[in-house]
């Protein structure tokens, strides 16, 4: 079976990428657990605890990232970089057990997978 990735590289809030990302993820898991999942630059905010969406008007479906560990997908990873460049050094801030690699690191692991899907 082939390896996947998928990277979330666009905010929760705003369009429906992540949210369309997260709705193939989650429908990919009944067919492999061979899937790595990266966040790069605003894709990142997917993964923030207590979100407080209502005072946007919008509905918080980041919650559903949290079932993932539940189906089996394990990997998740973040660059260095994108961590530096919006505030968020604190692994306490995030619901999903991400591992932060170099940016030549994280480039170098997505590039272990067989097909990379962008949201």
């Amino acid at each position: 079976m082939k390896k996947i990735a998928l990277i979330f590289s666009y905010s929760p809030y705003g369009n429906s990428f992540s949210q369309e990302g997260l709705d193939l993820l989650i429908s990919l898991t009944g067919y492999t657990n061979r899937i790595g999942v990266f966040f790069i630059g605003d894709g990142i905010l997917n993964c923030i605890k207590k979100q407080k969406s209502k005072k946007i008007y919008f509905l918080n479906y980041t919650k559903r990232f949290k079932i993932l560990n539940f189906l089996g997908i394990k990997r998740f990873y973040c660059n260095i970089s994108t961590l530096k460049s919006r505030g968020l050094f604190g692994i306490k801030n995030f619901f999903l057990k991400i591992n932060i690699l170099s940016d030549i690191n994280f480039k170098n692991e997505l590039c272990t997978f067989d097909h990379i899907i962008n949201f």
